[in-house]
């Protein structure tokens, strides 16, 4: 069978010192090979049924020294759909300036989405993943990888289909920082910190995200943003005309916020259409906002309650919990239990779902803790004492500096899994 072969090529120049012109050239079937300087993890592709995209994922990781200055990723023979001409793509060690070169000219000479990175952190065994989206895929195609290093090439050649694995996308925890208007990221166990992963507007309190977006609240521009999940598609007017937005949750149908000008929940649509600014009304001070398959929840942080109402904002309750004298912030919830953030107490509570055996103390040692995220392992806080917390979520082993250095952290959402 002839195979299309197009140049998948990935330039890797970092200034090694290896002699000039020296090269390694693999025609080996296999998901990874290995060179003096570099590891090539072909890490195989998705497509998507909907659109008939292909995500194509290679593991690239320099074990020398210097950095890499840029890596270019041939398309020869597919369409080029992303990462955009001109964009930003945001890798786990740093951004990358996106350039679409051309065939016969320029760096690197060929077809290709070439990634420059702005910083020089990605060096000793340092390991980054790029991913490119393309149309008119083909996984009986042959490309060829190459490492370029000062004037040495380490060149190799994969078969698509042969691959390490389906590419898993890393889960990752986001929170808003209210001192720089910015967004951060971090993966799950803290690691690969961005601390500015996005740029919002004025004072970003509560966030949600869903599998393809984020959603956060611009408090004092009286907007709804949200981007991709990557950091593109920036929209600071997603949603626009709410009062005093603070608190933002999501489904699989709508997204809903906090008003805590008019004491309302609204919802939207998740593409921001039909929005109803007057869905649900709280109690006084609506801040933390959560939602599952079957019930919204809030807290009405000047009343000290939690309310809870049905999904079409039916049989509102303003006083489904009553925790007692505390200071309500962020809410989470689970298929089992609710959580919340008591500033005053310093603490995450926890109620069962049908809001009974509350517990006030369920975690301590929180620094001014104001949001709340949950997955299936673990339970996250915003510590607006500048870091991020987690426990297990049977409330062991807590890390109240998960991530550190968090310049006003308020609202925290966690990746789906």
């Amino acid at each position: 069978m002839k195979h299309t072969r197009i140049l998948f090529l990935i330039a890797l120049v970092a200034g090694l010192g290896l002699a000039p012109g020296w090269e390694l050239t693999s025609a080996a079937q296999t998901c990874q090979q290995e060179g003096a300087c570099f590891v090539f993890e072909s890490q195989g592709y998705i497509t998507d049924p909907t659109t008939g995209q292909t995500t194509i994922a290679f593991r690239v990781t320099n074990k020398c020294r210097n950095p890499v200055a840029y890596v270019a990723i041939g398309t020869g023979g597919f369409t080029r759909v992303a990462p955009a001409d001109g964009s930003s793509y945001n890798g786990d060690l740093c951004r990358y300036d996106v350039a679409w070169t051309r065939a016969g000219g320029g760096t690197p000479g060929f077809e290709s989405v070439k990634f420059a990175p702005t910083l020089k952190n990605f060096a000793n065994s340092a390991s980054e993943v790029f991913s490119v989206v393309v149309s008119n895929f083909n996984p009986a195609t042959m490309i060829m990888v190459r490492g370029k290093a000062g004037n040495a090439q380490e060149t190799y050649d994969f078969l698509l289909s042969q691959t390490c694995g389906t590419p898993t996308p890393t889960r990752r925890i986001y929170w808003t920082n209210v001192v720089t208007d910015t967004i951060g990221r971090a993966n799950l166990d803290g690691q690969n910190v961005n601390r500015t992963f996005i740029g919002t507007a004025r004072s970003p309190f509560g966030m949600a995200v869903d599998r393809s977006h984020m959603y956060w609240a611009n408090s004092q521009d009286h907007t709804i943003g949200r981007s991709d999940l990557d950091g593109q598609n920036v929209n600071q007017s997603f949603i626009t005309g709410v009062s005093y937005p603070e608190w933002v949750a999501v489904d699989s149908r709508y997204i809903y916020w906090t008003d805590a000008g008019t004491n309302m929940i609204g919802r939207a649509d998740l593409d921001g259409q039909n929005a109803n600014y007057n869905f649900i009304p709280t109690g006084n001070g609506p801040f933390g906002l959560a939602v599952d398959s079957s019930h919204i929840y809030w807290t009405n942080a000047n009343m000290e309650t939690i309310g809870r109402a049905d999904l079409d904002g039916q049989n509102v309750n303003q006083t489904f919990i009553v925790p007692g004298p505390v200071g309500l912030y962020g809410v989470a919830v689970d298929s089992s239990y609710i959580y919340w953030a008591d500033i005053s107490g310093n603490a995450i509570g926890r109620a069962e779902l049908d809001g009974q055996n509350v517990n006030l103390s369920f975690i301590t040692g929180c620094s001014w803790p104001r949001g709340v995220a949950v997955d299936r392992s673990h339970i996250y806080w915003a510590n607006d004492g500048e870091t991020i917390g987690r426990a297990d979520l049977d409330g062991q082993n807590v890390n109240q500096t998960l991530v550190t250095s968090v310049p006003g952290s308020y609202g925290i959402a966690v990746d789906p899994e």
